[in-house]
């Protein structure tokens, strides 16, 4: 075939139809039809309360009827041969949902092949069944005829596959119940049911006399098994299946957000005029604040005593005025913010800490971040103040330093123990040394399992916290690797003397 003077073979044509079949227009507009599949079930079961199931749900989901709520299931929890209950996406803020509303119902999607993604298919019917054993386990008042077996559909999981899982719920219910989490009341138990555009909708009206909650698993795209591709042909447009899906690789810097706030107009552009128009919105949308404004604002949630973990949104003068209770801070500022990161005194009640991207930012985290971060806290939670760690939203910096101080200054509660007498000199200088022998001293105990349970006492208050592996590498790395055994890092004068440049 010749294309403006170019001869384009066969199975290149082919290719540029079926790229041309997935793109983001025909996306948007797929994601349209979805919306008002939701939007029906929403109404219907109006008593209940939705939410969308991060990433994927959240293009499905309209934030005017959602509840605020953050909810992540992982497919990946749920893949054959991988199931698990994973106490980092625990989501166990949900159930005095469920119980004040009797159920609730979760969005998803999936792409060609299935009707059911593998989180709702799988992974929520895990995380129901947990559960409802682990609340069996601790609880001697629950109602008769509690009902703790696991529930998946026969129409996307294999009896077979069933059995296995079964065969590990045992287990995972002995580690929800050893972990710190506490586990709210529930007064009757869960049970998974699922709805695509193909299903008949049960009969779940308030007053119907249901022995458990249900848990809408709702998938909410069309399955398309009439083409391999997962595609299918509507009046000005392709229809594709869990367009929402992987949006990385065709939203062009599009999110969910953006979506919803700009989703009139987006509908409305032709499919020349979008891709500009999405560039367009993304561009602003990335283009950060160079000035303080009265929106600027820090935020905080209380993690242990006298210790908070907050978002910063816009550009903060140098000394922002502090949620209360805090009266000390750290900002974790983006490497191309334009703040002043110089102190305004010796001891000043805020420093910003700036984590570059990449590589380097790992090994700035683990060799100047951290110990400048836990020397501060240290100091100021000896002083009596309360402190709070802020980064901007998706920086999990904070999150990091959060881990640590936990770590060093608290207990599994989240009550402050104050310090070992070994580390109370206030030196940075001292405090690596110790950071270098803190797995061999008796009197302080550092372990992995400890390390968990610290980041199981901030998602219990945040339960969207949820830090990259990588940032969880250098935390195990800067509490259980003595010193001299880490990686490339600079000498203990090194890091004394540069670690002023971090302080503001």
């Amino acid at each position: 075939m010749d294309i403006n003077g170019l001869d384009i073979s066969p199975q290149s044509t082919l290719h540029i139809i079926q790229k041309e079949k997935t793109d983001i227009y025909n996306r948007l507009r797929s994601i349209r039809e979805d919306v008002e599949f939701v939007t029906r079930i929403s109404a219907h079961y109006s008593h209940l309360p939705i939410v969308a199931n991060q990433r994927c749900g959240a293009w499905y989901l309209d934030p005017a009827i959602a509840s605020p709520e953050i909810v992540y299931f992982k497919s990946t929890d749920g893949h054959t041969g991988q199931w698990d209950f994973n106490l980092r996406r625990a989501n166990l803020h949900l159930l005095p949902l469920i119980e004040c509303s009797g159920g609730i119902i979760i969005v998803d999607s999936t792409r060609r092949g299935k009707r059911f993604p593998d989180a709702l298919s799988k992974t929520i019917p895990i995380w129901c069944c947990v559960v409802n054993g682990a609340l069996a386990s601790q609880s001697k008042a629950l109602p008769l005829g509690w009902n703790d077996k696991l529930y998946t559909s026969q129409a996307a999981v294999s009896r077979s596959e069933h059995s296995q899982m079964e065969f590990r719920v045992g287990d995972w219910i002995k580690k929800l119940t050893a972990s710190t989490f506490t586990l709210s009341a529930l007064s009757k138990p869960l049970r998974p049911m699922w709805l695509s555009p193909a299903s008949t909708l049960p009969d779940l009206s308030p007053d119907s006399d249901i022995p458990f909650f249900p848990v809408i698993c709702l998938s909410a795209s069309k399955h398309v098994d009439s083409q391999p591709d997962g595609l299918e042909s509507r009046p000005g447009f392709t229809y594709v299946q869990g367009s929402g899906d992987d949006h990385e690789l065709w939203s062009q810097g599009l999110t969910p957000r953006l979506f919803w706030e700009h989703a009139k107009a987006l509908l409305e552009c032709s499919r020349t005029e979008l891709p500009s128009f999405v560039r367009a919105l993304v561009e602003q949308s990335q283009t950060p604040a160079l000035a303080f404004t009265d929106t600027a604002q820090l935020s905080a949630v209380a993690i242990a005593d006298r210790f908070h973990l907050g978002v910063c949104s816009g550009t903060l003068p140098n000394n922002p005025p502090l949620p209360p209770p805090c009266n000390a801070a750290i900002i974790v500022v983006p490497k191309d913010s334009e703040e002043d990161l110089t102190p305004d005194c010796a001891s000043p009640p805020v420093i910003r800490l700036c984590n570059p991207p990449g590589k380097r930012g790992q090994h700035s985290f683990l060799s100047s971040v951290l110990p400048t971060a836990t020397e501060f806290i240290r100091s100021k939670l000896a002083q009596g103040y309360t402190v709070l760690v802020a980064s901007q939203k998706g920086d999990d910096t904070s999150l990091g330093i959060a881990i640590v101080a936990l770590q060093y200054f608290f207990n599994e509660a989240g009550s402050y123990t104050g310090e070992d007498e070994s580390r109370t000199s206030g030196s940075i200088c001292s405090l690596l040394r110790d950071v270098q022998r803190a797995p061999d001293n008796r009197n302080f105990t550092v372990s992995k399992a400890s390390i968990r349970k610290r980041l199981e006492l901030i998602q219990q208050r945040i339960p969207d916290a949820n830090p990259s592996r990588t940032t969880l590498k250098r935390v195990n790395e800067f509490l259980l690797t003595p010193r001299g055994f880490r990686r490339n890092l600079p000498s203990l004068a090194q890091t004394h003397e540069g670690s002023h440049l971090l302080n503001g």
